[in-house]
C-alpha cells in the first residue's frame, strides 16, 4: 500500500481552486475578476431595484438603490459571483432575502425563511460569473 505525505492529498483541491480563479484568453492567463449584484426594496411597498455584473459591491448597491428610487429603499442582499433573491410575505409585506451560487437555491432559501406557502418571489438576479 502506498502512502503519501499529507500535503499531497490537497493537490487536487488546490488545482481545482486555481483553475476556477484563472481564465485563459488568447493564450494569456488572467485572474478572473469579481462580479457583484444587489437587490434593494422599499419598505411596505412593492418597489424594488436590482443590479448585476458590477465590479464592486458599492457600485452594485448604489445602482440597486437608484433603480428602487424611493427614500424607503434599503439594500436587502448583495452577492459576489452568485445569485440573490428576495421573497415577500403576502400579508405582512416583509421581505426575506437570500443568496447562493444557484438561482433556484437562493429562491428556495428565501422561501423557507419566509415560511408561508403564499410567499412570492419579488426579484432574483445572478451575476454572469456564478
Amino acid at each position: 500500500m502506498r502512502s503519501f505525505s499529507p500535503v499531497f492529498k490537497y493537490v487536487p483541491l488546490i488545482a481545482k481552486v486555481s483553475l476556477l480563479s484563472i481564465v485563459t484568453i488568447g493564450g494569456f492567463q488572467q485572474v478572473a475578476s469579481a462580479s457583484f449584484a444587489a437587490i434593494a426594496t422599499g419598505r411596505g411597498s412593492n418597489i424594488w431595484g436590482d443590479s448585476w455584473n458590477y465590479p464592486t459591491r458599492g457600485q452594485a448597491e448604489a445602482a440597486a438603490l437608484q433603480k428602487c428610487g424611493h427614500e424607503s429603499c434599503r439594500v436587502d442582499v448583495w452577492v459576489e459571483n452568485g445569485c440573490a433573491a428576495v421573497v415577500r410575505h403576502p400579508y405582512s409585506r416583509l421581505v426575506f432575502p437570500s443568496w447562493a451560487y444557484d438561482r433556484n437555491e437562493a429562491v428556495n432559501n428565501a422561501r423557507r425563511a419566509c415560511g408561508h406557502r403564499d410567499c412570492y418571489v419579488e426579484v432574483s438576479d445572478c451575476t454572469s460569473r456564478n
